[in-house]
């Protein structure tokens, strides 16, 4: 009976660690003509995530997706600059935007942030406002790509 409590007890502590994983992702798309085969190595307990050869930047995890959020409340010459990405945990499809926003758009995204409940309704706002700003073309340079992402055998 020590035994199998010891096992127990000890499966439980090393269980601890399984959220605690580094994933990397590759990710191959076309963006403006050119395929990419990217690499993004997300750490779920610190909550980072970090594309190849780049810096870490925060990340929301839940179970459904991993989202990355940047929005320069200083005005730029182009405007407001959003870039939001998204990793579907589920189906592996991942999206990025850059977009900017006139300061109308901007003014009414900020007041709807302040007002909102809950940090997914902010997300879900400001990833809504980012697809309307790519659609309506409202900069020459707002983009968006997409990828198909697959977890990597690859140790970096």
């Amino acid at each position: 009976m020590k035994k199998l409590l010891g096992i127990v007890v000890l499966g439980l502590l090393l269980s601890g660690n399984a959220n605690a994983e580094k994933i990397i992702l590759n990710c191959k798309g076309e963006f403006l003509g050119t395929k990419y085969d990217d690499y993004y190595i997300i750490d779920i307990s610190k909550k980072t995530l970090k594309i190849l050869g780049g810096e870490n930047v925060n990340v929301e995890v839940t179970d459904a997706d991993i989202k990355m959020i940047d929005i320069n409340k200083n005005k730029s010459p182009k405007g407001y600059n959003i870039r939001f990405m998204r990793f579907d945990r589920y189906n592996g499809n991942f999206f990025s935007f850059n977009v900017y926003l006139n300061d109308k758009d901007f003014q009414t995204l900020q007041s709807k942030i302040e007002s909102s409940p809950s940090i997914e309704i902010k997300s879900a706002l400001i990833e809504l406002e980012a697809t309307k700003a790519f659609a309506n073309k409202t900069h020459k340079d707002n983009l968006l790509y997409g990828a198909k992402c697959k977890k990597s055998a690859k140790k970096f």
